[in-house]
């Protein structure tokens, strides 16, 4: 058994060629679970991502009730819009004895650059458990599912789903082509390479094929994403010759143990992942403040105005940079809270720095030139309103110097 240190050098070691391209990228902690309904004695996968970082110390996790156990890591490396995004992939595997409803909580992973958090995840435990539990009860070889963290949002939120896609491993098969998100009333983002991992299901072993993407509603009511059709080319074992052929039925175990000669020829096949529902809320419209723009997450602001010394008639630049998580592509460039006294220019800029392969999370910055028309003592103050869904209350930020920032509920 390693300890955490050697681990941790070691993982620092087979990335750090890999790390080198992403290190301007700001650094985070995501999990995720490869199936969030499982029964008694399946297995789960849960995955903690890191960016940003470069000697990583993956964590122990403890949830009375779960046996989570860290089973090694992988790197993972994407190229959007000529960035390249990397990370590691800590691999743990859950399992549990007995149903239940259990929260995995917030986990602190230690990197070089200081303890990253991730998120909370739910994982239920049930002897009747829906949806993929249920296929594979039905000795399917290949299925899948749609899943979103949540099945009511905000007009305009940015919402994460998963099209995850489960593979026996006694079957030789591979994706054909990238699959597409069906449904109207939302944008989506192009899916990525999907992610793989493994799962156990109803005693069986399945190579689980993650693909992530996020959509955002455009209209209120209820929204249909998918059915979704993931095509796949296959090599299915074949049955004995007095037996009736079905491609996806099982058969006896004898036909898996020769690796030669004991599968079929490829063959095109389509799983289908069935549609879900998502119920969609209006943005309230009391308190809204003027020229909100519909961006809905959680931000922070930033402004730094240079020179810190001019005459009156001489221009100051005001560089502001929005951060944070949300649908980014609905932030607009903040506003003078009193114009009184200044000439400001259209604003420049609004270049988006991404730090995750969906354009969820990052940095969008600004740049408006302003100029004092009477003498100032202060920076000019300048305001962005936005949506926050957790609290369900639209909050502007605002800041004078560029040395701070504050924030008020309307």
């Amino acid at each position: 058994m390693l300890s955490n240190r050697i681990r941790c050098l070691l993982i620092a070691f087979c990335l750090l060629a890999v790390f080198s391209a992403t290190a301007q990228n700001a650094a985070q902690a995501t999990a995720s679970l490869s199936q969030t309904t499982m029964a008694p004695g399946d297995a789960a996968t849960l995955t903690i991502e890191i960016s940003g970082a470069r000697k990583i110390d993956p964590p122990t996790i403890t949830v009375p009730g779960l046996d989570i156990r860290y089973s090694g890591h992988s790197q993972n490396a994407q190229v959007t819009n000529n960035r390249v995004f990397a990370s590691v992939l800590l691999l743990y595997t859950v399992e549990a004895a007995n149903a239940g409803r259990f929260t995995i909580p917030s986990v602190g992973v230690r990197t070089d650059v200081g303890e990253l958090r991730t998120q909370q995840l739910t994982l239920t435990v049930q002897a009747g458990a829906p949806g993929a539990k249920a296929a594979a009860n039905d000795g399917a070889l290949a299925f899948a599912s749609i899943d979103v963290p949540k099945k009511t949002v905000y007009l305009g939120e940015a919402v994460p789903v998963e099209v995850r896609l489960y593979l026996d491993q006694r079957i030789r098969a591979r994706v054909e082509e990238m699959p597409v998100l069906e449904g109207e009333g939302f944008t989506k983002v192009k899916f990525p390479r999907p992610r793989e991992e493994m799962a156990r299901k109803d005693g069986r072993e399945f190579e689980v094929l993650t693909f992530r993407t996020t959509i955002s509603p455009g209209k209120a009511g209820t929204v249909k994403i998918g059915p979704m059709e993931l095509p796949i080319l296959a090599s299915i074992p074949r049955a004995k010759r007095n037996r009736p052929r079905s491609p996806f039925d099982l058969f006896d175990d004898s036909f898996f143990d020769d690796p030669f000669g004991t599968f079929g020829q490829m063959e095109r096949r389509k799983i289908v992942a069935e549609a879900i529902n998502l119920e969609v809320k209006p943005l309230p419209p009391a308190g809204r403040p003027e020229r909100f723009s519909g961006a809905v997450g959680k931000f922070q602001m930033s402004v730094e105005g240079n020179p810190k010394r001019v005459k009156v008639g001489d221009p100051i630049t005001l560089k502001m940079q929005i951060s944070g998580t949300g649908n980014f592509d609905r932030v607009n460039a903040p506003t003078l809270v009193d114009p009184n006294g200044w000439h400001p220019y259209e604003p420049s800029g609004g270049e988006f720095k991404a730090n995750d392969e969906l354009s969820t999370s990052g940095t969008k910055t600004f740049e408006m030139a302003v100029v004092p028309e009477e003498k100032k003592t202060q920076m000019p103050q300048v305001r962005f309103s936005y949506f926050d869904p957790t609290s369900r209350a639209r909050t502007d930020s605002c800041s004078g110097s560029g040395e701070g920032h504050c924030r008020f509920e309307v």
